[in-house]
């Protein structure tokens, strides 16, 4: 779905984000910023505009996670087409069918990468690898999180089970970088890809709460989660001190690569170099993707947070629904 400036709109919203703000000539006057995923899981921004005079009719302030049918008129704002709201109504009755029909999600059914994930993980040889992947795996809150969960609260795989999209492809990405360049540890590589956006289920809320960062997320950030998981599992294990479990913590610790990234120690080890490279390589190919699904060849997808530079939608590009198999 895609709105051309002058649309109308008339159709049901999932609130991602909501924030009421002053206008800059007076005090008194108030409008509202959305942030709203439509049928098409696209996110697009709302307005709407003198909302003192109109929650006097509504009595009711729009909260994150609600589900509201917009009347309204698409428009071109700085090359971005926004979403008017004139008149909105609450889905509070039939909510939960809207939510699930409202937020994106990958092409592939979370059940269909839980199976790739358990196959991965089932070929495993290192014993202490293996088991810390199965601690995971086996722990019923923080595989149902894992299952679930976005990746990150925009940018990519800000879905739901964009986690778990994430970490397949990752790991089927690791096992191909690993068949090419045989001198890597295979299990070391799954292990850390497992292991490593582990901590957004603790950054992060779910997508139905609006994905947004927790408390402890804004303070703490994914990596400290994701090493306190990795040391509760290995404490369970008795596996602390051994080789393998500080080479999989140094993988953690170093995934975003640069300290000005984000990671407390830079990747020392092959394994780590290339578990912070895929980890790049997936989120930028699913940019890539994401954006230039509803562009035509010879279209160009401006500089973004995650993409470094403007890119061509060129007609030698494959057609297909997902970018990964």
């Amino acid at each position: 779905m895609t709105f051309k400036h002058g649309d109308s709109v008339n159709q049901p919203f999932f609130v991602k984000a909501v924030q009421v703000r002053t206008y800059k000539n007076s005090e008194q006057r108030k409008y509202v910023e959305l942030v709203m995923f439509a049928q098409s899981g696209e996110s697009f921004p709302g307005r709407i505009w003198d909302w003192q005079e109109k929650i006097k009719t509504y009595e009711r302030e729009i909260q994150q996670g609600d589900v509201i049918h917009i009347t309204g008129e698409a428009s071109e704002y700085q090359k971005q087409i926004q979403i008017r709201v004139d008149h909105l109504e609450w889905r509070d009755e039939d909510k939960a069918t809207w939510v699930d029909q409202l937020l994106p999600r990958p092409k592939q059914s979370a059940d269909r990468l839980k199976q790739r994930l358990h196959g991965m993980v089932s070929t495993m040889e290192h014993p202490i690898l293996r088991a810390l992947a199965e601690a995971v795996l086996s722990d019923r809150e923080i595989s149902e999180r894992l299952y679930s969960y976005p990746a990150a609260k925009t940018n990519h795989h800000a879905t739901l089970h964009g986690l778990l999209h994430h970490i397949v492809s990752m790991m089927e990405c690791a096992n191909k970088v690993q068949q090419q360049y045989p001198f890597l540890n295979r299990d070391l590589l799954l292990a850390g890809v497992l292991y490593h956006d582990l901590g957004k289920i603790g950054e992060l809320t779910h997508l139905r709460d609006g994905g947004d960062y927790t408390l402890e997320g804004k303070l703490h950030g994914h990596i400290h989660f994701s090493a306190t998981l990795l040391q509760r599992f290995g404490q369970q294990q008795g596996v602390v001190k051994t080789e393998a479990f500080k080479l999989l913590q140094h993988m953690v610790l170093s995934h975003h690569g640069k300290l000005e990234w984000g990671s407390p120690v830079t990747p020392k080890i092959p394994e780590a170099v290339v578990l912070h490279m895929i980890d790049k390589l997936d989120a930028m190919m699913f940019c890539m993707f994401s954006e230039m699904q509803s562009l035509q060849p010879g279209e160009w997808v401006k500089r973004t947070k995650s993409l470094e530079n403007d890119m061509l939608k060129h007609s030698l590009l494959n057609e297909t629904e997902d970018y990964f198999n």
